[in-house]
């Protein structure tokens, strides 16, 4: 089994992070990662290059968070993620090929999380995350959260256990469905406004519409019994 550990770079300053980054080390960890992407910032190259210096060439580096375009990614590569994703950007990739040479690599062990997209590309998956859950999602918000955390957690790897719980805990402190709120919460982290809506959409529309073509169906048995 392949293990992962994020420091939440954006919190820590410099010492703290090469402490933290000790300790990954020191328990086993195959991988340590800049962040969650529900801080406050994503992975910087300098960061990169200071994990890269602290775990040297027998741990695996993965930066998280601002690795939109090749520029980003070739200084990421540069400063020593051995792991960065280029998803479904061919181009992106033939032009890394010669940059990733100057990292150090580990073996491709860690299963592909989701990768670094375009606006586009964050909004279309979130639609469609949450579309098949508005679909799929029956039994209420526990079922739904529990479908969430597979997929938003253990699937695509953009947040940690720890930052799903406690979203679900600052969903508890406000009015109204939990698993709504958190469909919004996580599309606003992953692409902003725009995501909140669409993923707010998404996940409502589906139950919408079937309880009101249910609603329609009956209405022919709910006047025969009205008229009996």
């Amino acid at each position: 089994m392949v293990s992962k550990v994020i420091i939440e770079a954006a919190y820590l300053t410099d010492e703290e992070k090469v402490t933290a980054t000790h300790h990954r080390e020191a328990a086993g960890a195959d991988f340590v990662k800049t962040s969650t992407g529900f801080g406050p910032g994503g992975a910087t190259a300098a960061d990169v290059a200071l994990l890269r210096r602290v775990v040297g060439a027998g741990m695996g580096v993965k930066a998280a968070g601002g690795v939109r375009d090749f520029a980003a990614l070739d200084a990421m590569v540069r400063a020593g993620d051995a792991h960065r994703r280029v998803g479904r950007h061919p181009d992106r990739a033939a032009g890394a090929r010669g940059a990733t040479a100057a990292a150090p690599r580990r073996p491709a062990t860690e299963p592909d999380r989701w990768p670094q997209p375009t606006d586009r590309d964050r909004l279309g998956e979130l639609a469609r995350l949450f579309l098949w859950l508005g679909i799929v999602g029956f039994g209420g918000p526990a079922a739904h959260l529990a479908l969430m955390e597979e997929q938003v957690v253990r699937r695509r790897g953009s947040a940690d256990a720890v930052g799903f719980v406690d979203l679900v805990g600052l969903t508890n402190l406000i009015p109204g469905p939990n698993s709504t709120e958190m469909a919004l919460a996580v599309g606003y982290r992953r692409a902003g406004l725009p995501g909140l809506l669409t993923s707010g959409i998404s996940f409502i529309v589906p139950a919408a519409a079937m309880t009101t073509a249910l609603a329609w169906a009956y209405r022919p048995l709910w006047r025969a019994s009205c008229v009996s």
